[in-house]
């Protein structure tokens, strides 16, 4: 469960990036942090996260029950080794897991994810696909508690679109905690238990998916192309 009471975050010129928020995340949940670009998406998970960059100030809490994984937006840049292997080793054996842990774990992770055949091959040369199932597969075999992911599906078409959907829906079978950035909710509204609408770095409405329909549309989130139709017929009649 993730519990956040009364939080904002402050810049040095006193302006405030996230402003008072509350709200609950349940265990085992999938919920969706929504908003245009620059309304506090990223910078709440980051929170969430424990990650905090220099000259940002914190007032209020964040509890979380458990580990907390990142998968960043542009996953190259969470990247530190050459080989996928070797990446996907990399913080446990910062960790100081045995040889033989650490192979399998990442013999478990990477057919969890069916990426046994990406191990042996170069960070660069790989896809931006597989750059993110590399990505997910570093933090899975870490084991955590709950998976934060900053706009995942944004750079991905349409095929490794569904393969990410399908590896989400896996990790919620696994009772994993799974919170999602992203201002295209189209192909999330399905999967989803909640979703937490920012605008300026402030809750605008949250609930579940479907009782968000016309704020969503309103706000200029990408919704469902069903969605923006009814949206659209209902503002015409009025």
């Amino acid at each position: 469960m993730i519990e956040i009471n009364s939080f904002s975050i402050v810049n040095r010129n006193r302006d405030r990036l996230l402003d008072d928020l509350n709200f609950k995340i349940g265990e085992g949940d999938i919920t969706v942090i929504c908003g245009e670009p620059g309304s506090g998406k990223t910078l709440l998970l980051k929170a969430i996260k424990g990650v905090i960059s220099e000259g940002l100030e914190k007032r209020g809490e964040i509890q979380t029950e458990g580990k907390a994984g990142l998968i960043f937006q542009e996953p190259r840049k969470q990247m530190v080794r050459s080989n996928v292997k070797m990446e996907a080793a990399f913080d446990l054996e910062n960790r100081c897991f045995s040889k033989k842990k650490i192979e399998e774990k990442i013999e478990k992770y990477s057919k969890f994810l069916q990426a046994e055949h990406l191990l042996e091959k170069d960070i660069d040369e790989i896809s931006h696909g597989e750059l993110t199932k590399t990505a997910i597969l570093s933090v899975l075999v870490t084991e955590p508690d709950i998976i934060l992911f900053d706009e995942p599906l944004s750079s991905l078409d349409h095929p490794n679109r569904n393969k990410l959907l399908e590896i989400i829906k896996k990790l919620k079978e696994r009772e994993t905690t799974i919170v999602i950035a992203e201002h295209d909710v189209r192909d999330l509204v399905d999967i989803c238990d909640r979703m937490v609408l920012l605008k300026d770095g402030s809750i605008l409405q949250e609930g579940d998916p479907k009782s968000m329909k016309a704020m969503l549309y309103r706000e200029g989130i990408k919704i469902p192309f069903n969605w923006e139709l009814k949206m659209e017929a209902r503002e015409g009649s009025s």
